[in-house]
């Protein structure tokens, strides 16, 4: 037995076998399976491009336009970015990420990975902090305190999920 039924004044529910398994909330958002609090429904999705930035650094600090993509899903956004350095980069701070973190500091956590294709292809990690739109580039083969990664006309892939605010 299916169903689609009015549970409540402009919420929809759509049933199998005479479960609930999806509901639209009259506030916005859909949940799953008998779920009713409108805490928990999924209520933003959203897929688009953005503009990467370099702090301080002048023209030229990239080799041509970055491609820089992302989704957002809930709070929860997904980027995707490839870049090359040009000569004029000289600082290892990017940003323009769509949505402001979450986070105050830098991230401890932050999912990503990356890779700088060179002949050695050293790994890069990133980190964001304090509630921006930047993130901060690592040479994970670098040593002592040093974040600056090998930039010499290096061409960087990211992908990373972070909490916006």
């Amino acid at each position: 037995y299916d169903a689609v039924s009015t549970a409540a004044a402009g919420q929809h529910v759509f049933k199998t076998d005479g479960t609930e398994r999806l509901r639209i909330q009259s506030a916005g958002g859909i949940s799953f399976n008998g779920d009713t609090a409108a805490a928990n429904a999924l209520d933003d999705y959203e897929e688009g491009t953005f503009t990467l930035t370099t702090a301080g650094d002048s023209s030229g600090a990239f080799n041509g336009t970055p491609s820089c993509h992302y989704t957002k899903i809930g709070n929860m956004v997904t980027v995707l970015i490839a870049f090359r350095v040009g000569t004029n980069f000289s600082s290892n701070l990017v940003g323009g990420l769509p949505f402001t973190t979450s986070h105050s500091g830098m991230l401890s956590s932050f999912i990503n990975t990356g890779q700088a294709i060179t002949s050695t292809s050293n790994t890069v990690s990133t980190t964001a902090g304090n509630s921006g739109t930047t993130i901060r580039l690592h040479n994970n083969q670098s040593t002592g305190d040093s974040h600056n990664p090998n930039t010499t006309a290096e061409y960087y892939r990211l992908n990373f999920t972070y909490k916006a605010a």
